[in-house]
């Protein structure tokens, strides 16, 4: 007997991936919404070192993940919704190469930020609300 189920998704919430190659865009990206409930509107967000006028909703400390060696912010405002089967095309092609997950405590922090900033499109903040993964 063969199941009709499909595989788990090649990227899920807290997973992490950078850009290959020659793209100018060396950023962590991070997934924030649970791609087991919605496939096709799969939220990724990016890390920067945080600056003067950086969103400040969610901070993150050099040694909390290992990829950040400075003060570190989630850049809300240029948030992503892709398609999963996008992102997976990309990690099968090699355009993106996964990296280390994020901590369940860091990837919730996350999401809460994203509901917190004044940042964040609104579309983000009503994805991650429905799918229950932050509180209003």
């Amino acid at each position: 007997m063969t199941s009709s189920r499909e595989p788990p998704p090649e990227l899920g919430g807290g997973d992490t991936f950078q850009y290959t190659g020659n793209h100018s865009d060396n950023h962590l990206w991070i997934v924030i919404s649970d791609p087991l409930l919605d496939q096709h509107h799969v939220l990724v967000v990016n890390l920067t070192t945080c600056r003067q006028r950086s969103d400040k909703a969610c901070l993150i400390q050099p040694g909390e993940y290992p990829f950040v060696t400075a003060l570190t912010c989630v850049q809300y405002l240029a948030c992503r919704d892709v398609k999963l089967g996008i992102l997976e095309d990309w990690l099968d092609m090699g355009r993106i190469v996964k990296r280390e997950p994020v901590t369940q405590d860091l990837l919730q922090r996350i999401r809460q930020g994203a509901v917190d900033s004044p940042h964040t499109p609104l579309g983000v903040k009503t994805l991650l609300l429905d799918q229950g993964l932050a509180d209003p």
